[in-house]
């Protein structure tokens, strides 16, 4: 019976912390905002048509969307690239071979991540502002 009590106190403490307006500012780092998203620009110098992924961590993939080839498109980055702080971009060609891998990128909140998608997808480089 003092085991069931126990966690009785204990939840109302548990939910006040979860309603909390800066309950899970620690996540974001000392002083970013929680609107301070990374974002991502693919800048396609190649004709195929790509899906992009970020992996955050060593994690699941996430589709991020498509860029047509020769184009230009800015993405939205998880929040949980700036909560760990690392992510890989990966952009696979559409019906096509291989894959762009910009390797491991550390992002912060309000970074701007641009991938540059080459013609020889080795070639291929990311860049944080």
């Amino acid at each position: 019976m003092r085991r069931i009590l126990g966690r009785a106190a204990v939840m109302p403490v548990v939910v006040a912390l979860l309603l909390a307006p800066n309950a899970c500012a620690s996540l974001h780092g000392p002083g970013l905002a929680d609107d301070s998203r990374a974002v991502l620009v693919v800048d396609s110098h190649n004709d195929a048509t790509f899906d992009v992924f970020a992996i955050i961590g060593e994690g699941y993939p996430h589709r991020l969307g498509t860029v047509m080839g020769f184009s230009k498109v800015t993405f939205p980055l998880p929040r949980e690239v700036t909560a760990l702080g690392t992510v890989r971009i990966v952009a696979v060609p559409i019906g096509g071979f291989g894959a762009a891998n910009s390797g491991p990128v550390l992002v912060h909140g309000g970074d701007t991540v641009v991938f540059t998608l080459e013609h020889v997808l080795s070639w291929s480089s990311a860049v944080v502002k």
